[in-house]
């Protein structure tokens, strides 16, 4: 009888698996407002998810401000959302990482519109407050590095 090796294919991702998956992600998208579009629903899921998570004891008015400046080529969103776990940031950043496909009602819900956001860009800050944490991540050279330029 031949030996039998196991291999655990599905959790051993290679660099240009993980490339071809951000690239198929970010070429689902065809439209230039789709960052935007992406950015606006995770701040409203972002509201619901704190109001469904807290709901009438910890009510608040919330808001979600936006700046674009077309001359910077930047696009800057706060809200007053739940923010993400520190237990689950890093998952959270990465493609098909969600914590919405549980909840119903949210526009969100693959895990992949912060993926999309964070790899056509090469200039990418994400600044969260959760009840358990304040993280402030920044992702350079994203884009590029999905591309192949660099490593």
């Amino acid at each position: 009888m031949r030996d039998m090796k196991k291999i655990d294919f599905l959790t051993q991702p290679t660099i240009v698996r993980l490339r071809r998956e951000i690239r198929n992600i970010c070429n689902s998208y065809s439209h230039p407002w789709d960052v935007l579009a992406e950015l606006c629903q995770n701040s409203v899921d972002a509201i619901l998810l704190y109001n469904q998570t807290f709901g009438e004891m910890h009510k608040k008015d919330h808001y979600i401000e936006i700046h674009i400046d077309a001359h910077e080529r930047s696009i800057y969103i706060k809200d007053t959302g739940i923010g993400f776990s520190s237990q689950r940031f890093a998952e959270l950043l990465a493609p098909n990482g969600t914590d919405k496909d549980v909840i119903p009602n949210l526009i969100g819900e693959k895990g992949v519109g912060l993926t999309y956001t964070i790899f056509v860009s090469n200039e990418y800050t994400i600044n969260t407050k959760s009840v358990n944490a304040h993280i402030e991540g920044r992702i350079k050279n994203a884009s590029l590095w999905k591309n192949g330029k660099i490593n």
